[in-house]
């Protein structure tokens, strides 16, 4: 389970409510296919050759942060929430999920590297919340 220290702030910032049972069977299914495509494409990746990116100008991804990051993003593809438009890596070795939502809205799911979690939101490039993420 994801658990914010304050419920005020939200990942699904762009996503919108269906009454249509359909409709919304077949958005989770989607976003089940697009969490796992991204897992694979970059997590496992990332996972498997750390080293590829010891000569950017960011550290490899930690063994915590590749970890915390697959964990979390299970958990966050099995409660049906949206998944993020882009994953990347950060420049101290963590992962971050970004998920853009309207009026230049960013919510931004940073996994550092020794674990942590962090949701921050962002608004027209201003950070306006930012919130640990308790995962247990």
């Amino acid at each position: 389970m994801i658990v914010l220290d304050t419920p005020s702030i939200s990942w699904d910032i762009a996503q919108s409510s269906d009454h249509d049972a359909t409709a919304f069977t077949n958005r989770h299914q989607q976003f089940r296919q697009e969490w796992d495509r991204q897992i694979d494409k970059h997590l496992i990746e990332w996972g498997r050759h750390p080293q590829d990116f010891s000569d950017d100008e960011i550290n490899p991804p930690s063994l915590f942060a590749i970890q915390a990051a697959c964990s979390l993003a299970v958990e966050m593809r099995d409660a049906k929430l949206a998944p993020p438009h882009r994953m990347l890596l950060t420049v101290d070795g963590g992962v971050a999920f970004e998920r853009y939502g309207s009026r230049s809205t960013l919510a931004s799911m940073e996994i550092a590297s020794d674990g942590t979690v962090s949701l921050m939101i962002f608004e027209q490039g201003q950070l306006v919340a930012q919130q640990r993420v308790i995962r247990g």
